[in-house]
């Protein structure tokens, strides 16, 4: 059964040879987003989660909302094990696919095709599959010879092809997905959110990060609102929503709330 917990997780950034006060704000929320902070020993730092804890299971569809800077990406990278907090457990169980971040798992050295074979396997395809979904992420990455070409050849677009091809063409359990991943030329937005829309009804869960509230109104049973790194909310979508568009926990009228 597909699970995923998160137990009061916390990530900290050091943010080295910053001095003014001023400057050392707007660096560290530039670079990461999140709370800037002092420790006793007067090194700066970013406290990009705090404290964050959330439960999912089968059939949740969680989207996570928040001004940008507010922590989505850095929640997104410790639940797909990208990164690994100071403070809290994730646990997971499930196959997971990841995608945040085109690229991340690809060794740049290595083929498309050999990167295709290698993840495909991580992500818990059988040899006797291979050659189906090989053929399936070629014809869907159109890439042509550069698919027996090493990836640093690769454009940002060509990528982004490979990786998302990859990701999507074993089915996994859980699907963490940042919404920002699919800009690109129209009509690879096309063949992508038509293979999401399939991922989005038959995935077990799904963590998703995006700005449209329409996606997220459509898709999510929950919502998670993050700002400077903490939990504001955790519950029904449009109750989550209407907090995001009234802005007025950024001024501290509005009381985190959560539900089980």
């Amino acid at each position: 059964m597909a699970s995923v917990e998160v137990n009061g997780v916390s990530i900290q950034y050091p943010v080295f040879g910053v001095r003014s006060r001023n400057l050392r704000t707007a660096v560290a929320n530039a670079l990461l987003g999140g709370k800037v902070m002092k420790d006793s020993h007067d090194v700066v730092y970013v406290e990009s989660l705090s404290n964050v804890s959330l439960s999912l299971k089968k059939g949740d569809r969680l989207g996570v909302i928040g001004e940008n800077g507010a922590g989505k990406t850095t929640l997104l990278r410790v639940i797909s094990g990208y990164l690994h907090p100071q403070k809290g457990v994730v646990r997971r169980q499930g196959l997971l696919a990841s995608l945040i971040n085109a690229g991340a798992g690809l060794d740049p050295d290595r083929t498309g095709r050999e990167n295709a074979i290698i993840m495909a396997l991580i992500l818990g395809a059988k040899k006797s599959q291979l050659n189906r979904i090989l053929t399936e992420i070629i014809e869907f990455s159109e890439l042509g010879y550069f698919f027996e070409m090493p990836v640093r050849s690769y454009s940002a677009g060509m990528i982004l092809r490979l990786s998302f091809g990859i990701s999507t063409v074993v089915e996994p359990n859980i699907l963490v997905l940042d919404e920002g991943i699919l800009a690109g030329d129209q009509h690879f937005i096309g063949k992508a959110r038509a293979r999401m829309d399939r991922l989005y009804r038959e995935t077990d869960i799904i963590v998703l990060s995006s700005h449209s509230m329409d996606l997220i109104g459509s898709i999510c049973n929950k919502v998670l609102l993050l700002s400077q790194g903490r939990t504001v909310f955790f519950g029904d979508v449009q109750e989550g929503i209407r907090l995001y568009d009234s802005r007025s926990y950024l001024s501290g009228e509005a009381p985190k709330r959560q539900i089980a």
